[in-house]
This record gives structure tokens, sequence and C-alpha cells, in this order.
């Protein structure tokens, strides 16, 4: 794959600033690492940027996708950095049934949990907020520990928003063992999205998440997701975590979910921010991340290839990055948004950036406080150490840095205690996906596209070259 630097130019009227050519050998991807906006065009095309030249339809089709611009326009403000609070995490408790080898938190099997008190007066100010801003689109994620241990919690958030008037997306993450048969037909009932944590085959699965006494976990894990079927849940997703020991079987991994649960969602998740002292073993390093993204992508194609539709999640959303620049993920979309959008309310009343409720110093206001949520988040992001933007003198130069801006914050909070330079092993991740995924897209652009859009692959129609590319291969 060929990558050039196309320099910027005006022309009646029009500017464009720059940007990197990815060539291949289908067609050419063109990126504005500044602000992530990108164009699939033909090899002729590239070849006349190189040289300075633009044809009028080109131009056009630049300035209609925002990647060129009048030369008296006002500067693109910025709406990935805007505070919207609206995906919101209630954490309803700090017990768990398992002690999963990883965990970020101290698992607990009789932890705190949130008071039914507490938690009306949390939705209270969900709403208010909705109210004061005009939020009609709301995220809630009841959140642990094990959250179905608070499942009477759960079904009573889903009997107040439904009276609200705002459309709300219910969804947690759970261990699924908890999931009886009628808890999952209420699951369904009440149109909750469900994550299971399950890491793999059997053996894999098993040596990572274990019950407090030390237990396997995979036949209650399996039998969880199981209940859910037989509900009639059809968009069950998965949550997987890779360690250092669990690399080495990234293939059987995926082979598994495509055998065993063809139609599930797949998230895989590379453990690289260890919460304890002892889990740091398992955490991969920066050099492993190359590897987890070429077995990623490999795996990914070879499904598509077959015939086969494998949802992983890692890979549809990098690839609508690249193609769409879609807002769909609060962590990997426009970098980091959690401080931005995602508001996480403690047992106490706390409210606390993303999963930071570990950490005391990053609590912006209480519940009780008469305070603006939205107001309260504005005020912190002058003084808490969680709201700095991370930044390293790579970043500068590397054309992901719009997606990426350093990783995870939270990553970087867990592993060095205050938010200081960049989450290297999410940058590292970042860096090989985004470019493996391009070669794809300048090589198998059909591919690509069916990959995002979680379609057959047809094959690749080699007497036609896309020309634009917005929405998909034309």
């Amino acid at each position: 794959m060929r990558q050039d630097i196309i320099e910027g130019f005006c022309r009646d009227g029009v500017c464009f600033r720059g940007g990197i050519c990815f060539e291949g050998e289908r067609c050419a991807f063109l990126l504005v690492p500044e602000n992530g906006i990108s164009l699939l065009i033909s090899r002729e095309y590239a070849a006349l940027l190189r040289e300075g030249r633009c044809p009028d339809g080109l131009l056009g089709k630049m300035l209609a996708r925002g990647m060129a611009q009048a030369e008296t326009a006002p500067p693109v403000l910025d709406i990935s950095r805007m505070t919207v609070p609206n995906f919101f995490l209630i954490d309803l408790t700090q017990a768990c049934n398992y002690s999963c080898k990883y965990c970020l938190r101290n698992p607990e099997s009789e932890g705190r949990r949130m008071s039914a008190e507490m938690l009306d007066r949390i939705l209270d100010r969900i709403l208010e907020l909705c109210e004061a801003h005009h939020y009609t689109h709301i995220s809630i994620q009841p959140w642990g520990g094990e959250p179905l241990l608070e499942f009477d919690k759960i079904l009573h958030i889903c009997e107040r928003m439904k009276t609200s008037g705002i459309a709300v997306n219910i969804s947690l993450e759970t261990n699924g063992s908890r999931i009886t048969e009628e808890i999952a037909k209420k699951l369904v009932e009440e149109k909750i999205c469900v994550g299971i944590s399950i890491d793999g085959p059997e053996a894999i699965h098993d040596a990572q998440r274990v019950t407090n006494a030390g237990a396997p976990t995979f036949a209650e894990v399996t039998r969880g997701i199981r209940r859910l079927q037989e509900a009639g849940m059809k968009d069950i997703g998965s949550i997987t975590v890779v360690t250092r020991q669990s690399l080495e079987h990234m293939d059987e991994i995926l082979d598994f979910f495509g055998s065993e649960y063809p139609d599930m969602g797949i998230k895989l998740n590379p453990m690289h921010s260890p919460g304890k002292a002892e889990a740091i073993p398992m955490a991969l390093t920066v050099e492993d991340m190359p590897r987890f993204a070429g077995i990623l992508v490999e795996k990914v194609k070879e499904a598509y290839r077959e015939g086969r539709v494998l949802h992983e999640a890692r890979t549809v959303t990098t690839l609508r990055n690249l193609l769409c620049r879609f807002d769909s993920d609060i962590c990997h979309s426009h970098g980091c948004r959690g401080v931005h959008c995602m508001v996480n309310f403690d047992q106490n009343g706390d409210v606390f950036p993303c999963e930071m409720v570990d950490y005391p110093e990053e609590r912006l206001m209480n519940v009780s406080e008469d305070r603006d949520l939205k107001e309260a988040i504005e005020a912190a992001a002058g003084t808490n150490e969680y709201f700095k933007e991370k930044e390293a003198e790579e970043c500068r130069t590397c054309p992901w840095r719009y997606s990426c801006r350093g990783g995870c914050t939270s990553a970087v909070m867990y592993k060095k205690g205050k938010n200081e330079g960049i989450d290297e092993e999410g940058c590292a991740l970042n860096r090989e996906m985004y470019l493996k995924l391009v070669d794809m897209i300048v090589d198998e652009p059909e591919l690509a596209f069916a990959v995002m859009e979680g379609r057959v692959y047809e094959g690749e129609k080699t007497n036609e070259t896309p020309v634009f590319c917005a929405d998909g291969p034309v």
C-alpha cells in the first residue's frame, strides 16, 4: 500500500488543507487527520492530486464532504468535544459472585448496594437534566459488581423511564450466572440490551473467570445465554477480555464464537489496564497489540470470504470511523469522550465522569446538591485531572489522531494513578487496527463495506472501480 502526503491548495474560493493518501490495488483512501474526514477515490484521481490538480467533480465532493471549505468560511466547530451527558452508569452494587482475575474493581460477596431511595433521587436528577437541556434520547446502564444481583432495581428503572417521554436505551453487562428463565423473559419484555461476559471456549474462559470460591463458571454463563435465546432475545452481545495467556488462543476464541454463537455480537477487549498488582502479568503490552490486531482483522476477513458474518464490534467501529466518521462509540469514535458524555452515579449519589468511582478526587457533585449536572461537568473541566487532554509528540503526526486522541483516559488513570501522557497500549492497538483496515479498504473495498454493515460478502467487483465513496462503493 502506497502512502503519500497530499499538499493543501485553494481553487475557485475553495481550500483543501491537505491530507494523507493511501493507495492500494483497487482505489485510494484520502484522509484529513485533523478532523477524521475521509473520501474513497479512484487511483486516477489520487495521481492527479499528487500533481496538484483537482477535477471539478472531486473538488465539489470534497466540499460537500467537509474535507474542503470556502475560503471565507469560519472554522468548523468540533462538536466531538462538547459536553452532552447522555450516557448514565448507575453503580447499583459493589457485590459480585465472581472473582475474575483481571477485574479492575475489588469484588465483594456482600458489597455496598444502592438504596431504593437513592436510586429514585438519581433518576430524578437524570430526568431534570433531560428536561433542562431538551434531551430526547439517553442511555442508562445499571452497573456493578454484578448488576443482576439488583434485578428489582433494574425493573424499577424501566418503570420510571416508561412515563418519562424520553427514548431510553437500557443496557447491562452481566456474567450471566443470575439469568433464570423468569429473568430472561423480563429482560426480553423490557427490551433491555444484554452483554454477556464470556472469554471463549470452556478451558480459556474458566482459566480467567471464576466464582468467589474459585470454581469454574463456563457452564453457568452458557446456561444464561441459552435462557436468553430460549426467551427470544435476538441481539445478545458478548464481552471477551483477551489476556496475554488467551492471546495465544485468539484463533480458537473467534472460531468458538463463529461456530457456537454465530448471531452474537462480539466485543474483544485486550486487557491493558490492570487494577490489581497480581493482574499485571495478564495485561497485554504495547508489543502485544500488533499481534492482537493482526489476528483479529485476518480472522474477520477469513470469515467474510467464507460467506460467514462475524459481528465483531472493534472492527466495525474502526471501519465506521474511517469510512463514515460515525459517532457510534463513546470510547472510540472521536477519541475518549467519557469525560463529556458518560456520567457515573455511585451508591452514595456521588457523581463521577466515566468509570472513575474509585477516584474520590474526580467527584463532580452529589445528587443532593442544587446544581445542574451539565454545569458541574463543565466546571470540573478546569480543575479535575481526568479532564486533561492527552497528547504526546508522536500524536502530532499520527494519521489516526482524530479518532484515537491518546486512547482511554480511564486506562491511563488506572495504570498511572493520574492523567499523564497517553494510553500507550491503546494507541499501539489503534495504529495497527487502522492501518490494517485501510489496507483492506483500498484493496478490497466491497469486503470492507460488508464487514462494516454486517452483511454477506459477495466478492469484489473487479471490473468496477469506486470513484467517490461516502456511504459505499459506487
